[in-house]
């Protein structure tokens, strides 16, 4: 997820293993947790922003590492419940045979509006082959079916490599330019009313951020507009966690509601899986935010890690590249190497 910048794409690949027969249940919730973490990798990019002023970064550092906290946090506990007991495994099974088939709703993102047509001109994939290669069915010829990378001889690795690369290179100017389109936001006068929504009832903001994460489809981009605005100190750190966590659960919502309107065997498989995303962030509020001193756990740490962090701003690259690339990596090696 953090590579592709998508939990969405995730989710997907997901239920495509899952309905191949390459994976039950307990391995997708594994990666489900996984991708929760991974998301959060934005927001961290988008606080690099603020690097040229100790103070703002590190108000923004915490601001963005909170998520990461909440989120292996809510691994650390999740997880082994999970694996001894299956807890979420059994109640998304459960709620699968109630809402399996009941009518749901899909979104068309404004953002999925502006950008297709764009993508289109460089790559445009063959969708049926995908699904059939997902299932183990042998495909034949390139997945590609249009842009300006078809017929030009390269395989689709190497074609899927250009476009990651590229996709690399436009997300980091994309967040540069949050940091400074919401710097200069902040000192408009929009500044006033968004603060005074912020610093509302927790809750209520909690409500907010699940409802802009919907309509975006993207808790990312909620999120990662929130980190400058800690960053210049126009909020605090406890003023944007709910929201954050708001978003978390609206990035499960949009999935969950399509799923519903789905059926079959597939449409069940995808619903539980949306299921198990949107509980695990459910369960995880319940433990972490409620109750005040279980609140301060992740927000504590964010602000010790961020004075780490403003003092030793090299320490910040060294926390992404270890969270996010070789703890995974290494959780993969003791897998293959010592319990293979």
């Amino acid at each position: 997820t953090a590579l592709v910048q998508s939990s969405s794409a995730t989710t997907v690949m997901i239920v495509s293993f899952v309905n191949a027969g390459l994976l039950s249940l307990i391995e997708p919730i594994g990666v489900i947790m996984g991708a929760n973490i991974g998301t959060s990798v934005t927001n961290t990019f988008v606080s690099m922003g603020h690097a040229s002023n100790r103070e703002e970064f590190k108000r923004a550092f915490a601001g963005a590492t909170v998520h990461d906290f909440f989120n292996v946090l809510s691994v650390a506990v999740l997880l082994p419940l999970e694996m001894a007991f299956g807890i979420i495994e059994k109640v998304s099974a459960w709620m699968t045979t109630l809402l399996v088939g009941t009518g749901g709703a899909t979104f068309d993102s404004p953002l999925k509006m502006i950008i297709k047509p764009v993508v289109k001109l460089f790559i445009s994939v063959d969708k049926a082959k995908i699904k059939a290669a997902s299932v183990g069915q042998e495909v034949d010829g390139s997945l590609l079916k249009g842009g300006i990378f078809h017929d030009t001889g390269l395989s689709d690795g190497a074609v899927g490599g250009i476009i990651l690369a590229g996709s690399a290179v436009l997300t980091i100017l994309a967040l540069i330019g949050i940091v400074k389109l919401m710097k200069g936001l902040m000192e408009a006068r929009a500044a006033t009313w968004i603060k005074k929504a912020l610093e509302k009832n927790a809750y209520v903001s909690m409500g907010v951020g699940a409802g802009a994460t919907v309509v975006v489809q993207s808790s990312s981009i909620t999120t990662s507009t929130l980190v400058p605005m800690v960053g210049i100190g126009l909020v605090s750190l406890e003023a944007i966690f709910p929201l954050t966590l708001g978003a978390n659960i609206g990035t499960t919502i949009t999935a969950l509601l399509a799923s519903m309107a789905s059926t079959g065997e597939t449409a069940t498989l995808g619903l539980q899986i949306a299921l198990c995303h949107l509980l695990f962030n459910i369960l995880g509020i319940l433990i972490w935010f409620p109750i005040p001193f279980m609140r301060e756990v992740p927000l504590n740490m964010a602000r010790k890690l961020s004075g780490i962090v403003a003092q030793h701003r090299w320490a910040a690259a060294v926390y992404i590249v270890v969270l996010f690339f070789l703890v995974p990596l290494g959780i993969l090696a003791i897998d293959k190497y010592v319990f293979a």
